[in-house]
């Protein structure tokens, strides 16, 4: 099977591990961080929107397949498996939080001190807070 499968079946395997993480309210990855930076909340309300806009695409497209038994039933299950795969990206930012440990740096890096990723930090030497934009350039 060729690798780029293969890591899609993982991600999409991580993402129903994540959503019975969310409903036991089981976070990944927390035990022994030195901090932890939950983002569910922020994007929440967005996941939330998309997931109500595909269940009423769900119920559009039932009723217009009404006619078509087969079309209707494929549709139907790939409809519901875009709401679960919309669910699962919410809940694996919930049950993932960032996280920061020890002497990394969040990346798996040792934390030196150029490390930025805590306040007190230091940016790289010769860069300037408008080199940390997107892009590298103040925008």
């Amino acid at each position: 099977m060729p690798e780029a499968v293969l890591r899609l079946v993982g991600h999409e395997l991580r993402l129903l591990a994540s959503l019975v993480r969310w409903v036991a309210r089981r976070p990944d990855g927390v035990a022994g961080a030195d901090g932890v930076f939950p983002y569910a909340r922020d994007q929440a309300a967005l996941m939330y929107g998309f997931a109500f806009v595909c269940v009423v695409e769900t119920v559009g497209m039932s009723y217009l397949l009404a006619g078509w038994p087969l079309v209707h039933g494929v549709v139907l299950v790939l409809d519901v498996y875009t709401v679960l795969f919309v669910l699962g990206l919410h809940a694996a930012s919930a049950a993932r939080p960032h996280t920061l440990a020890g002497a990394s740096c969040g990346s798996g890096r040792p934390r030196t001190s150029t490390c930025a990723c805590r306040s007190g930090g230091s940016p790289p030497s010769g860069a300037s807070p408008s080199s940390r934009t997107r892009g590298g350039t103040a925008s």
